[in-house]
């Protein structure tokens, strides 16, 4: 039988870690057992000398779905004894998951043939059971044409969910309000104090993200199966509990969590930076840069807290010493086959502030190129900075400032490619580029951007993006596209400088604003693309480099280290970079 929903087709192989469940329709349900370079190593549930024990990636792409390990299906296969459980005492709730995977209307014959199929019912028990259940009359269920399904709308553990009240009494603990600034701490500090304490027993809490609940009396309740499993397994469901309290939603189906945290900047309000360090370390798929246990987590959560809270609630200061690095490369692969560096880089300095800027032009146009879009970014820049009366405190003049410089820009770019298609540009590609811009006034920093070059803080626990990718990957999260499967064009660029409206006239997109206190020796890091994409092979990766160079050199030293880890990595695109580090007290 076939089925999609939470089950879809692999279109990233790289959500298959250890202990995932997939499913080929021809051959049944298997848990991946080990992750390879080239493919996969599967456990099957129903073991058979024709089944095979390995698979390389382009057939796990090709011939198999994923199972989403909170839903009917995984469950089936890693928990059966627990789902039994479920299933005997909220039999509505599993039957609403059960329809959730399958995600199209469903016959009495095929819930039979699926309900048997898992062992939760035998086979001649369903019809009795089918019609005292009298399931078409319960709220959320729709019965038409023969065929059930649930009412549209209707989200298992959604924010409006019906089945969010448990028959305990107890709430999902994702069903809550979003949390916001500080509150993700106190939030993290219950889940990871409660969960040290299982972890401190030795055993792992087996969490799932449907497990952790508030009871009648609003206690956090962790409802796992304790025993054997892997404690980072449990840290990584709190990662995801955390990063849908932030969203305000359950996850989206793609992509997957951690590379949802390069988009999390544009889906929700700002959260603390230490944050972002932390998710990085539940989230990351490579068991070395995990963290390996509550224990270890719970008192860095904490240190964090208290960091974010001076961060805050302390007296900012005006008087302060900016340590700044930078470096570019061509990349050695785009220089072996004759590409110039279309990035470039900016430092601006006047009355005590300093205005860093980081543009990366975009390839492909027929109007110009990305250096020229990228070049005029910056002596666009440069001129509104030395014309400015007054370099404004404020943040509202500041955004406005900040806005009305990119919009001049803009224009400069549009113009020079109205220019070189005299003056047409319909169906031609005009040329264009990201930026990202950071105006230093003391502690406090203001940061704009558009596209995908990045901004990332370095504090004591860590690193974390503070930009979103601004791509069509971003734009479908926004409008909450039900989409199961990854888009060719996910990396497409939205946002840029450039950019003309439909009616082809420069309109400076919406711009990406935020404004920070750096504290003393924590580091801002402004770079292309090329950096984090060419220097190591996850994000988490290089977010845990970034934390290790800016410890170990100084902001010169450690931007030519990104270059050269860039260009150690392939090389593939420019990369640039500046490292700014407030200088501790």
């Amino acid at each position: 039988m076939h089925y999609s929903g939470a089950v879809h087709t692999i279109g990233d192989p790289t959500q298959l870690t250890k202990g995932a469940v997939v499913y080929n329709p021809a051959l049944g349900f298997a848990k991946v057992e080990q992750v390879r370079p080239d493919g996969f190593r599967l456990a099957w549930e129903a073991p058979g000398d024709k089944l095979p024990r390995s698979v390389s990636r382009e057939a796990a792409c090709n011939g198999y779905c994923y199972c989403e390990p909170d839903g009917f299906f995984a469950l089936s296969v890693l928990h059966p004894e627990d789902l039994r459980r479920r299933f005997d005492q909220e039999t509505v709730d599993v039957i609403a998951l059960l329809l959730l995977e399958l995600d199209e209307p469903q016959s009495p014959k095929a819930l039979k043939e699926w309900l048997t199929g898992r062992g939760l019912l035998e086979s001649e028990q369903f019809e009795t059971w089918w019609r005292d259940l009298r399931l078409e009359s319960k709220p959320g269920f729709r019965f038409h044409k023969g065929r059930l399904s649930l009412e549209p709308g209707v989200v298992f553990g959604g924010n409006e969910d019906i089945f969010a009240q448990a028959r305990d009494g107890s709430t999902p603990w994702t069903a809550l309000p979003p949390l916001e600034g500080l509150e993700v701490f106190a939030a993290g500090s219950q889940l990871l104090g409660q969960l040290a304490r299982v972890h401190s027993g030795g055993m792992a809490a087996g969490l799932t993200n449907g497990s952790i609940t508030l009871d009648r009396d609003g206690q956090l309740r962790l409802d796992g199966v304790r025993g054997d499993g892997d404690p980072a397994e449990d840290l990584g469901v709190v990662g995801q509990t955390l990063l849908s309290r932030i969203l305000g939603r359950p996850l989206p189906r793609h992509p997957p969590p951690w590379k949802l945290l390069s988009n999390l900047a544009g889906l929700a309000p700002p959260v603390p930076p230490s944050v972002l360090a932390l998710l990085e370390q539940m989230l990351a798929l490579d068991p070395t840069l995990q963290a390996r246990n509550a224990i270890e987590l719970y008192p860095r959560w904490l240190a964090a807290a208290a960091h974010e809270e001076i961060r805050e609630e302390g007296d900012t200061r005006q008087q302060v010493s900016w340590e700044l690095g930078t470096d570019t490369h061509v990349g050695y692969a785009k220089q072996e086959t004759g590409h110039t560096n279309q990035d470039a880089l900016a430092l601006y300095h006047r009355e005590g502030a300093s205005l860093l800027l980081v543009a990366d032009g975009i390839s492909h146009s027929d109007t110009g190129t990305g250096e020229m879009a990228a070049n005029t970014t910056v002596d666009v820049m440069g001129e509104v900075w030395r014309e400015m009366a007054n370099i404004p405190t404020a943040r509202d003049p500041v955004r406005a400032f900040l806005e009305s410089a990119l919009a001049a820009a803009n224009r400069a770019i549009c113009d020079h490619s109205l220019r070189i298609a005299g003056g047409d540009i319909s169906d031609r590609v005009p040329m264009g580029t990201t930026v990202v811009m950071a105006l230093l006034q003391g502690e406090t920093v203001d940061l704009a951007g558009l596209g995908d070059s990045r901004i990332y803080l370095v504090t004591p626990t860590g690193a974390g993006q503070l930009t979103p990718d601004m791509n069509y990957r971003l734009m479908r999260l926004v409008e909450r596209d039900p989409s199961d499967l990854p888009c060719p064009e996910d990396n497409a660029l939205t946002h840029y400088l450039g950019h003309f409206d439909e009616d082809g006239r420069p309109v400076l997109p919406p711009v990406w604003h935020r404004r920070l206190r750096v504290l003393p020796g924590e580091t801002l890091v402004l770079c292309s693309d090329g950096v984090p994409d060419y220097a190591c092979t996850s994000h988490a990766a290089f977010v845990h480099l970034l934390s290790q160079s800016v410890s170990a050199l100084a902001p010169e030293e450690c931007a030519r280290h990104l270059i050269d880890a860039a260009n150690d990595g392939g090389g593939g695109d420019n990369a640039s970079a500046i490292v700014a580090k407030l200088q501790p007290l």
